[in-house]
Order: C-alpha cells, then sequence, then structure tokens
C-alpha cells in the first residue's frame, strides 16, 4: 500500500499549502467575511492514492466557503471573482500560477501537481452542506454540493473509525489544520488500489473524459464492502458486488449519490454512451486482477 499512498512528502507539502491558503483568504477577506476552508474530495475521504509515476505529485481539492449576514445575495460570478481576485494579487501565487475551473480556481505547482480551490457559500437548503460556483459556457450559476454528508455516508460505510476518530479529524474549521492523511481502513485501502488499478487500465487512454471518475468507483465500492476485514477479501468482494448496485431505471443507468439521491453521478453516460462501455470493460479487468491475487 505504500507504493500507491501518499508519500510523507507530499502530506507535508499539502498540510503547508492548505494553510497557507487558508491564512491567504483569512487575512484579505475576514473584514467584510467569515472563511470557512475545508478539502473535499479524495484527500478528504482518505482515499488518495500517488500517480503511477511514482513521483511527488498531488492533486486535492479545497472549499472555500464565506460568510456573513449577507451572503445568500452574493452571485455566483462575484464570488468566483472575490476568491480569484485575492489569488491574483498575492506575489506568491499570482496569475500565471492560477486557472480558472468550471468549478475552481486551480493553483499549479511543480511536477504537475495542483490545489483546486472551490468557491462557496452555505446553502440554505437542508439537503445539501453549500452552493459552489459553476462556470458553463461563459455564465456562472450555483450547484448544491454535499462533501460533509458525503464523507459522513462514507465513514459510515467502514465499521472501523469510531465516533472520536471522526470528530477528532472533522474538518470544517477556521484554525485547524488540515486532518492529517489517515493510515487508512479497510475500505479506504480497498478503494486506493481500485483506483490504482483503475489508472493503470486506462493510462494509455488520451481523452481524460473517458476515464471513470473516482466519484463513481468510490461510491460503489463503498456500496458493495461486506466489512470484510482483510483487504485482499475485502477488495475481491468489492469488485464482484459493484455491477450490480449500478441500476437501470426507465432505460436509463442509475449510480445515485448516497446523500442526495436526485443526483446521479452517471447522468453523463446517456449522452456519452462510450463512458458507460469503458467503464464496465475496466470493471471486468478488475475482476480478473483481484481473482488472480486472491
Amino acid at each position: 500500500m505504500n507504493r500507491i499512498s501518499l508519500s510523507k512528502t507530499s502530506e507535508k507539502i499539502i498540510q503547508e499549502e492548505y494553510q497557507s491558503i487558508s491564512n491567504l483568504l483569512n487575512n484579505n477577506l475576514n473584514d467584510e467575511y467569515e472563511v470557512f476552508i475545508f478539502p473535499q474530495g479524495s484527500y478528504n475521504l482518505g482515499t488518495t492514492i500517488r500517480p503511477l509515476s511514482g513521483k511527488g505529485e498531488f492533486d486535492v481539492d479545497i472549499v472555500a466557503e464565506i460568510t456573513n449576514k449577507n451572503v445568500s445575495n452574493i452571485k455566483a460570478i462575484s464570488l468566483k471573482c472575490l476568491i480569484g481576485n485575492v489569488f491574483k494579487k498575492n506575489i506568491r501565487y499570482g496569475n500565471e500560477r492560477m486557472d480558472e475551473k468550471n468549478r475552481a480556481w486551480r493553483i499549479n505547482y511543480e511536477n504537475n501537481s495542483h490545489v483546486d480551490v472551490v468557491p462557496a457559500i452555505v446553502s440554505e437548503n437542508r439537503n445539501s452542506d453549500i452552493l459552489i460556483t459553476n462556470k458553463i459556457k461563459g455564465k456562472y450559476n450555483y450547484l448544491y454540493s454535499s462533501p460533509m454528508k458525503y464523507k459522513d455516508w462514507f465513514i459510515s460505510m467502514s465499521n472501523e473509525i469510531t465516533n472520536k476518530d471522526y470528530l477528532e479529524n472533522n474538518f470544517r474549521n477556521t484554525v485547524k489544520n488540515l486532518p492529517k492523511y489517515m493510515k487508512g481502513t479497510i475500505l479506504q485501502r480497498a478503494v486506493r488500489l481500485i483506483k490504482y488499478h483503475r489508472n493503470k487500465y486506462f493510462q494509455d487512454v488520451i481523452d481524460e473524459k473517458i476515464k471513470p471518475i473516482s466519484i463513481i468507483m468510490t461510491t460503489l465500492a463503498a456500496e458493495s464492502y461486506g466489512d470484510e476485514t482483510d483487504l485482499s477479501s475485502a477488495v475481491t468482494s468489492i469488485v464482484r458486488k459493484m455491477r450490480t448496485n449500478i441500476v437501470s431505471r426507465n432505460g436509463k443507468t442509475i449510480i445515485s449519490n448516497p446523500v442526495d439521491l436526485n443526483e446521479n453521478f452517471a447522468d453523463k453516460w446517456e449522452e456519452y454512451p462510450e463512458r458507460k462501455k469503458v467503464f464496465l470493460s475496466g470493471l471486468v479487468n478488475l475482476k480478473k486482477i483481484f481473482q488472480r491475487i486472491h
């Protein structure tokens, strides 16, 4: 597992960058807004892996949630610019290291590493945690997102982490350091292995959009986990069950977000059927690999 998990050097750099970004935003926005900084995605779930190259690259998503009494009135474009301008005016980050993505500002580092900072405000919808900015064809809007609820769900699917462990690693605050990257439960390590073999299988695929996205792999793996107590048995069982957790409804493939059943992680498969075909071929490959290992 050490071969595919984040190196201690990468962890240290991520911790330092997280604190630097947190300080920068709080120091420049605190007069008008309170800023909450927390991770989301694979790092937050403890399922990040190192790249196939074996080098120290990393890819981390950070949410920058701002709040004040009038924050619900701020437009998505204004929020995106508010966060982006803080980085652009900073000597260390500046324009040359910044790229605007649909939902985030990407900060580029050496050796292909990057951090995506996702601007957000609190959601007034009780079914979601936050509203994040989204840019499509030059127009900005908000999307519902629930990274905290999803982490709660993912943690609940592994019977190894106690409430105390989770609370000590909880992430939504403005002062504490980024939670230390957990060594890993059986489920976390199983997801890392599955993602690693996904990357190997698709390493020669040029179109990145065709590759199975991590949220689908992670969700299906968690739903398929049967509380096995050793990694080999867990992974073998998971990859055997993953296909059965993909449902079809009215001719449409459904992989539901477990914390927001209105969201279908496979919603693009109808428009791009090759993505489903590629995903299923990847599953077949995973089964062969882990049956052979087991």
